[in-house]
């Protein structure tokens, strides 16, 4: 319950363009670790590996989870890009898989909200998106052959 609902001002700060976060090497440094060492252990398993990002309601449009977003990002702030960006360009030079479901959902047209208004998860409209843009990702992901 404390995880959910605690307000943590620096917790989307990554996903901003101002304030900038302190320690963003260190940061990316050791996720993109992680993400290496995940992919190595599929490898070793042969298993196949895609990295997945998911926008959060307020990357998306000023329409979703709203006014829940207001808990973590002051009215005006402007959305940055800079983590999945760098996330995609850590993948291009390490051979990894990269989905990115961001521009599906910012090019959503439909009149259903995809975040719940108060609750930074999706609806079942934003479940539906997410699983029909996945489903497009991995049948073209395996039809290549990778």
């Amino acid at each position: 319950r404390t995880v959910v609902e605690t307000k943590n001002s620096k917790l989307l700060l990554h996903t901003l363009k101002a304030p900038q976060l302190e320690n963003t090497g260190e940061m990316y440094s050791m996720v993109e670790d992680s993400i290496q060492k995940a992919k190595n252990l599929c490898d070793r398993h042969g298993c196949k590996f895609i990295l997945s990002v998911y926008p959060l309601g307020h990357q998306v449009n000023d329409k979703e989870w709203v006014p829940g977003r207001y808990m973590y990002i002051p009215q005006g702030a402007e959305i940055s890009d800079r983590t999945v960006e760098e996330l995609n360009r850590f993948c291009k030079k390490n051979g990894i898989a990269f989905f990115n479901p961001f521009p599906d959902f910012r090019g959503y047209k439909g009149s259903e909200l995809l975040y719940y208004k108060h609750n930074g998860h999706w609806t079942p409209a934003g479940q539906r998106l997410m699983a029909d843009s996945l489903s497009k990702f991995i049948e073209e992901y395996l039809n290549k052959g990778e």
